[in-house]
């Protein structure tokens, strides 16, 4: 839950984290209440599904995730727009 935190800006963080968690809860109690009407042999099927989206997620995270190690979380935001770039101070100066 600490990492899409500090991929907010920080003026929409509060909202974007709430939203997310919302929309987490709808879908954790729908799997919820809709499981017993699942035929009983393709309740590990659909578990497996579960387990397959979440690798996929873990899989997509790693390799295409922003390392926010060591970086404050308004610099973490500043970085969100344009990843590839470092955020924080420069070391080149204009004259």
């Amino acid at each position: 839950m600490v990492y899409p935190n500090e991929l907010f800006p920080t003026e929409a963080r509060a909202t974007a984290v709430g939203a997310g968690t919302a929309f987490s809860r709808i879908g954790s109690a729908a799997a919820t209440y809709l499981m017993p009407f699942a035929p009983a042999r393709s309740h590990s099927l659909l578990l497996l599904i579960g387990a397959v989206v979440s690798a996929a997620g873990l899989l997509v995270t790693l390799a295409w995730g922003v390392e926010t190690r060591g970086r404050s979380l308004s610099e973490t935001a500043a970085g969100a727009d344009n990843p590839g770039e470092p955020s924080g101070p420069s070391l080149t100066t204009t004259t």
